[in-house]
């Protein structure tokens, strides 16, 4: 299943946006897109099972997704699997610390498992958009 591509001008009275991920067999590791087209986005909720942490899709997506908040030209909470991600916008671009669950990784450190679990595992999407009302 290919991950969700946001276009310029898509769902422009977007708020809030919830992400769920299943662990799927891999054929290739894609992520998210185009959140900075999301003008009037204030709260993304990533939400996935404790037990894909070690995912190689899981950590790209969280990783891809939390770059995409600190690049916003708005304010966004980001909240995975329920913790609020405290000053993501205002993250350094080299290494960004991703606070997982209980764990605490840095992008390279998902990196290197991802080359070492390979195609093991991919995310697949549920979506739940919630639009401000007119």
């Amino acid at each position: 299943m290919p991950w969700l591509t946001l276009e310029a001008g898509a769902m422009p009275k977007l708020t809030y946006l919830q992400l769920k991920f299943c662990s799927t067999p891999a054929r290739q590791i894609c992520v998210p897109s185009g959140i900075s087209n999301l003008h009037r986005l204030t709260e993304i909720a990533l939400c996935y099972n404790a037990h894909y942490l070690n995912s190689p899709s899981v950590k790209m997506t969280v990783e891809a997704v939390t770059k995409q908040v600190a690049e916003h030209r708005n304010p966004i909470d980001l909240f995975i699997n329920g913790i609020e991600q405290d000053d993501v916008q205002e993250a350094d671009d080299e290494v960004t610390e991703i606070t997982i669950g209980t764990s605490s990784r840095t992008n390279a450190g998902a990196e290197d498992d991802a080359q070492e679990v390979g195609e093991e595992a991919a995310a697949a999407i549920q979506c739940e958009i919630t639009e401000a009302e007119s």
